[in-house]
């Protein structure tokens, strides 16, 4: 849960099952069940507003790694992390580095080290595909030693140069005439729910229910440009959350890096 209106979402669910909310905060609670109420239900209720039940330790334990690693990024990104990725996460999680080095490539098939190299180079495509900072000026803020080694690094990732990759982002940009025709094309597609942005979370006002940022797929993106004289810019996301639920986003951007497109993009998943 990531937002306010998640926890009160939470909270009412609850409350409505008869469970008893003795603390409550973002991504945790601690809950006294009355005997009558199965673990099941909770699960079931809490799918249905979006959510995943973690109760295994180990899975709680990756799952607090993962927002580590976005943490240690944004520290990063803004110049305030001095210190190591495996003394950070130590400190983040009350673990030893080995024992969750061991733990994190178990049950993701990939080591803490790979997993954020995959990260630090979404940023990278990210801060590209906002076309404002230079490849040096993306290489000095995600703390890469040159942007040899940034380049170097991208295209053993992605599999394609940096150039390769702007030139990809140019022939995706598409200029739609109207907005309309969008709209009726992603309804057409079964896109219909309209969602809007919360504080961290995207929230579905026709259903009364928000969605963890994580839990939502970009399918598609349409930019329109401004009018001369105009400095912003929109933006129509075509989305699906995990459960199925498809619908649109529309984002005004100035320069396409509105805080609420700068956390989508960094939280969700993108489809390429």
């Amino acid at each position: 849960m990531v937002c306010s209106r998640c926890i009160w979402a939470v909270e009412q669910t609850f409350k409505a099952i008869g469970v008893d909310i003795l603390h409550i905060e973002m991504g945790h609670s601690i809950v006294k069940i009355p005997d009558e109420v199965s673990m099941d239900t909770i699960e079931i209720k809490l799918q249905e507003l979006g959510f995943e039940l973690l109760e295994n330790k180990e899975d709680i334990i990756i799952n607090q790694l993962k927002k580590a690693i976005d943490n240690y990024l944004k520290l990063m990104e803004n110049f305030l992390q001095g210190t190591s990725l495996s003394e950070f996460l130590s400190k983040e999680v009350g673990k030893n580095y080995n024992y969750i080095s061991k733990l994190f490539s178990r049950h993701e098939s990939l080591t803490i080290e790979s997993y954020y190299i995959h990260k630090r180079i979404d940023r990278v495509k990210e801060l590209l595909d906002y076309d404002q900072l230079s490849l040096s000026e993306i290489a000095a803020k995600l703390n890469y030693s040159s942007v040899h080694y940034l380049s170097s690094q991208f295209k053993k990732v992605t599999g394609l140069s940096v150039s390769e990759f702007k030139h990809r982002l140019k022939q995706k940009e598409q200029v739609h005439t109207g907005l309309k025709n969008v709209y009726d094309d992603l309804n057409d597609r079964g896109f219909v729910f309209n969602f809007n942005g919360g504080e961290d979370c995207l929230e579905c006002p026709e259903l009364c229910t928000s969605f963890n940022l994580e839990d939502v797929e970009i399918k598609e993106e349409y930019r329109f440009k401004a009018k001369k004289g105009e400095g912003t810019k929109l933006v129509v996301y075509s989305v699906q959350t995990k459960d199925g639920l498809k619908g649109i986003l529309m984002d005004g951007l100035n320069g396409y890096s509105s805080k609420l497109s700068q956390r989508l993009l960094s939280n969700a998943t993108v489809s390429r």
